[in-house]
Parts: structure tokens; C-alpha cells; sequence
């Protein structure tokens, strides 16, 4: 009784076993039908088995069903499906010990590569840094996994780049760095933007120094790349360098003299130095060539301006009994501030609600006894405070 009871047990149990076998055929069979629904119900019944969980056909088939429900146009597209898929294909590869299924999957990690990346442009676009982020990093685990399995070397180096951009925003600054410094030892990867975005990086570590010798490098590589030229200019102000910005703005200038923006720039690095003379030549040029530049306009009338005040402030400072001296600065001073007037007065046409613009005009009309416009600058000051 008792061995006629084992084998009824026995018989039983391998019942059991084969039916959830046949839930994987039944899976793969589905899928072949174009049954979705039922194949994913079939295969995750089969998931569930301790008998065909530990299966790498199961996991096999499992992926190819989540992305056959994920490329379904009848369906919306679902990036959880796409993740199951993935997931799955971690899983065959994981129980495949006997390397059966090695060439099956590889077409399918290719797939799932390029869907993946679609998947985190649109949160890129979005702002979704984190999701974009994880997904772009997901690609290039993908090609990992290729690469190591099949002797491959794809490197997607548009994921990797989004990646890093993505890490820049969500402060992962060694990651973003590690991935940058990979590109730029890619020879098949072009981007002057790795070096603005290692920049910003170096800045919100503030380090100035770090952050313009990457700049200094990008532009030895990207020589005619104007965003990495401003963002080197702007640093070297920042940090006082006006000498080396001269240098540097001179010899842009040689390569593009029909750049207003770098004779503006030009001025403003004079002007620091304390050369009014060159500085002056500079702004007149870059309006010269850009009139409606409202930083050249305001920064030639601000410089004209403050050599008239100086004049007046040493006018004032004469002995009563200098009256030849007085006058010679009066008229002087005077000639100056005529000349600002028509230069600020531009600006202000080109931005009317600056409020230094409007405060230096308000200075000048009354210096000119300009009363009527006088009057008019102070209610346009009084309606942009209130």
C-alpha cells in the first residue's frame, strides 16, 4: 500500500510539472498566434513555477512576449512593458548556464538598446533628468552586456552624452565627469559642449581655475566654437584676467572682425584695465558694426559720461583764482557730456526699463539743465519702482 501510494505521489508530481512546461509552450505558441494577453498570462504563470522559473527558456520567451505587447500598435506604448522585457532577458541569461540561448538573445538586447534610448529622450526633453538619466545609463549597461558577451564594441555614445548632461542637472558631478572624460577619449565622439558642461561642473565646485583650463582646452580642440569662447572670455573677467582677455579677444577678433559682440567685450576688458582710450575705440566699433548693441551704447555713454564727471569733479577743485583753468574743464566737461547724451539715449530706446540707463540719464539732463526731459526720466524711473 505504501509503494503504490509513492508512485501515485511520484505520478502525480511530474502531472504538475509538465503542465507548467506546457505553460511555456502554450506561452510561445500564443506569441506566434499573435495572442498577447493570453501569452503573458501563460508565461507568468509559467514565472511563478518553481519547476520552469529556474528556466532560461522561460525568462527567453517572457521577453520576447513583453516586447512583442510593447511594439503592439494596437496598444499605447508602455515603457513598463519595454522594462519587463529587459528584465526578463537578465533573467535568461542569468539561468542560461549552458549558453543555449546566447545567439538568441542578442538581436533582442539590440532591440531593446534602441527602444530604451527613445524611452529617455522624452523625458530629457521633459526635464525628468532622473528617469532620463536612468534610462540613458540603461543603454550603455545594454551594450555592456553585448559587448562582453559577443566580442562586440558598440559604444552609443549619444546615450552616454545624454547621460551625462542629465547626471550635470541632477548634481552627479564625479559620474557626469567620468563619462565626459570617456567621450573625450573616444575618437569617434565630437562635442565642444563636453567642455562647457566640465565648466559648469568645476564652478559648482568653485574652482575658477579648473573650470578655464577645461575651457582653454576645449577651445585648442574647437578653435571656431563660439559658446566655448564667451564662457572663457566671461571667466577671464570674472576673474580679472583682463590682460589675457585683451590677448584672447584680439585674436578672435583677427579670425571674425565683423563680430560687434567681440569688440563690445573687447571695450569692457579695456575699461577694466583703466585704458578709456582703447575701450572707447572698442564700443564705437562694435556699434559701428551692430548699432543696435543696447551693452556697447550704454557702456560708451557710461564711459563718456564719467570722463565728463571727472572733469567737472576737478573743475570744482581748481582755486577760485584759477578762472582760465575753470572754464578750459567747463567747456571740456560740458563737450563730454553732449557727447554721452545721444549714446544713452539709444540705449534706452533699445531697453527701456533698465534702470541705470534711466538713474544716468536722469543724471545728465539735469547736468545739461535739460529740464523738460528732466521732468519725463523721473515719472518713467517713478513707474518702473512703483
Amino acid at each position: 500500500m505504501k509503494k503504490l501510494i509513492f508512485i501515485l505521489i511520484a505520478v502525480s508530481a511530474s502531472s504538475i510539472s509538465f503542465a507548467q512546461k506546457s505553460q511555456v509552450v502554450s506561452a510561445w505558441n500564443y506569441l506566434n498566434n499573435g495572442e498577447l494577453d493570453k501569452a503573458k498570462t501563460a508565461i507568468n504563470t509559467a514565472t511563478n513555477d518553481e519547476t520552469t522559473k529556474i528556466m532560461a527558456k522561460t525568462w527567453f520567451y517572457r521577453g520576447n512576449i513583453y516586447l512583442a505587447i510593447y511594439n503592439d500598435s494596437t496598444r499605447k506604448k508602455d515603457f513598463n512593458d519595454l522594462t519587463e522585457a529587459y528584465n526578463s532577458y537578465i533573467k535568461a541569461k542569468e539561468y542560461d548556464a549552458k549558453g543555449d540561448f546566447t545567439i538568441d538573445l542578442m538581436n533582442p538586447w539590440l532591440e531593446v538598446a534602441y527602444y530604451t534610448f527613445n524611452e529617455a529622450v522624452i523625458p530629457y526633453n521633459a526635464k525628468d533628468y532622473q528617469k532620463a538619466y536612468d534610462n540613458f545609463m540603461r543603454v550603455s549597461e545594454i551594450y555592456g552586456i553585448v559587448n562582453s558577451t559577443y566580442k562586440q564594441n558598440i559604444i552609443d555614445t549619444s546615450a552616454s552624452f545624454y547621460a551625462a548632461n542629465a547626471a550635470v542637472k541632477l548634481g552627479k558631478y564625479e559620474d557626469a565627469t567620468k563619462i565626459y572624460n570617456e567621450l573625450i577619449n573616444n575618437k569617434h565622439f565630437e562635442d565642444p559642449e563636453i567642455y562647457t558642461n566640465l565648466a559648469d561642473i568645476a564652478l559648482a565646485g568653485k574652482d575658477t581655475s579648473a573650470a578655464i583650463a577645461q575651457l582653454d582646452k576645449g577651445i585648442t580642440k574647437y578653435p571656431t566654437d563660439q559658446n566655448l569662447r564667451i564662457k572663457q572670455l566671461n571667466l577671464y573677467l570674472f576673474s580679472h584676467r583682463f590682460n589675457e582677455v585683451i590677448d584672447k579677444l584680439k585674436a578672435a577678433i583677427d579670425k571674425e572682425p565683423t563680430r560687434g559682440d567681440l569688440y563690445q567685450a573687447l571695450g569692457s576688458a579695456y575699461e577694466n584695465t583703466k585704458d578709456s582710450s582703447n575701450a572707447r575705440k572698442a564700443y564705437e566699433k562694435a556699434i559701428e558694426l551692430n548699432p543696435s548693441d543696447f551693452v556697447a551704447n550704454y557702456s560708451l555713454g557710461a564711459l563718456i559720461y564719467n570722463r565728463a564727471v571727472e572733469k567737472i569733479k576737478a573743475m570744482n577743485d581748481l582755486p577760485a583764482s584759477d578762472q582760465a583753468g575753470y572754464d578750459k574743464l567747463k567747456k571740456e566737461g560740458d563737450a563730454l557730456l553732449q557727447k554721452s547724451l545721444p549714446y544713452l539715449e539709444k540705449a534706452r530706446a533699445l531697453n527701456g526699463k533698465d534702470i541705470e540707463t534711466l538713474n544716468a540719464l536722469k543724471e545728465l539732463y539735469a547736468r545739461l539743465n535739460m529740464m523738460d526731459k528732466l521732468e519725463e526720466i523721473k515719472k518713467a524711473i517713478a513707474a518702473i519702482s512703483q
